[in-house]
């Protein structure tokens, strides 16, 4: 080059002015000298290519990262209010009129009557109502029905029910109640339900015996300590992580950030692993299955911020599928009751899974563009190099011998 490239006539710089000109000052001076156009056209893929390496720092130095934080934020207070709100009257209900049945295991043969010797309506565990011997007359379709009538609305959460020793095999009880005076009956209390924090759900009835061997069985709504963990506290880790996120966020301090994101994932990982437990040691088994497979998610993420932030957008993806198809094996398969898929559906999970796929394909764009925009620097570099300097002249030490380019 032997003179200075000539400026675009509408005042902004080309690339390959800039680089010729970058160049052109490499060979006069030894120094190496960066002008304020080549660094601001730099930093606009710098941004780009620090989504690779750091995408958690790239985000939340961002404004619209906000937006999504106090949404966030609102939801999950929200949600912990909510559920703090239903637990204060978590299965109690108040009738004068229910109706007991007891179902017959399809083992059993025929059967003309079924005899409780005790049969008590129960208050948080004490008896409110109390019957002796009580007969009752199977029906064609295999269930006894025994009607109660209370002398005044009674507040309840639950029955017990005590057998003969020699009593016909059972699949099951369910307790229902009438506030029209038996023209509709609905579910109250059953030996197969489900507790969940949105309300009891009420299964249907085995073909199985499943009840315990015992001659004396209780049922209860009551609620039980590990769904206090699985529940409310989940939700208030998760608002207190999300505004411990934006606070760094918004002071640009995304190292703090990544540490209050690892710390909520191991509290939630712990959390969920001691509501699992918790079910394992009162005797509710399925109920442990939901808190321990998540457990392991909040692992994943905690371990992949740790060691792979860069996967973070892939691992998004994993992480909301794999949500997704404990959520199906939850319903279908340990509970069966699929209608819960559809009451409740996996929203969370499954925006997570799409906004993964979503980050991981403008992670790929970028990427490919950053490949396109590497190569016309060195392409435009060795071009500037070789107008200013002999064909066997030193190069500069950003080419190695492999990349030493040809001559024009």
């Amino acid at each position: 080059m032997n003179g200075k490239p000539s400026r675009p006539q509408n005042g902004s710089p080309s690339l390959d002015f800039i680089i010729q000109d970058h160049s052109r000052l490499l060979c006069m001076h030894s120094a190496s000298i960066f002008d304020d156009h080549y660094n601001s056209i730099k930093k606009r893929y710098y941004n780009e290519a620090i989504q690779f390496l750091s995408p958690f720092n790239w985000a939340t130095q961002r404004w619209w990262f906000q937006i999504p934080g106090v949404l966030a934020i609102i939801f999950l207070s929200y949600n912990f209010f909510n559920i703090v709100a239903i637990f204060l009257d978590y299965g109690y209900f108040s009738s004068e009129l229910l109706q007991l049945e007891v179902h017959l295991s399809p083992i059993a043969g025929k059967q003309s009557s079924i005899t409780l010797n005790e049969f008590n309506l129960t208050r948080m565990g004490c008896a409110v109502w109390q019957g002796n011997n009580i007969t009752l007359s199977v029906l064609q379709n295999s269930y006894a029905t025994f009607i109660i009538s209370l002398p005044m609305l009674e507040e309840l959460t639950g029955f017990s029910v005590q057998l003969p020793p020699d009593h016909a095999p059972l699949s099951g009880f369910r307790l229902k109640s009438s506030k029209d005076n038996g023209t509709s009956w609905h579910n109250v209390c059953s030996s197969d339900q489900r507790l969940t924090s949105a309300g009891i759900r009420f299964l249907s009835m085995p073909d199985v015996v499943d009840l315990p061997s015992d001659t004396s069985v209780s049922f209860d709504n009551l609620l039980l300590w590990p769904m206090v963990l699985e529940a409310p506290m989940n939700y208030l880790i998760f608002a207190l992580l999300a505004i411990s996120i934006g606070i760094a966020a918004a002071y640009h301090r995304p190292l703090f950030g990544k540490f209050c994101f690892s710390v909520g994932c191991f509290l939630l990982f712990l959390n969920n692993i001691a509501c699992s437990l918790g079910y394992i040691f009162i005797g509710k088994l399925r109920e442990s299955f939901y808190p321990g497979s998540f457990a392991l998610a909040f692992l994943f993420g905690m371990l992949g911020m740790r060691f792979r932030e860069s996967s973070m957008a892939w691992m998004m993806t994993a992480v909301g599928v794999y949500c997704v198809i404990m959520d199906c094996i939850d319903s279908f398969a340990v509970f069966r009751d699929p209608t819960y898929l559809a009451d409740f559906p996996p929203i969370s999970a499954s925006i997570l899974s799409v906004m993964g796929m979503f980050l991981t394909a403008v992670r790929d764009l970028s990427y490919r563009r950053a490949l396109r925009y590497e190569a016309a620097v060195r392409a435009a570099y060795a071009r500037a190099i070789m107008s200013c300097q002999p064909a066997e002249a030193s190069l500069p030490p950003c080419f190695g011998p492999e990349e030493t380019p040809s001559s024009p």
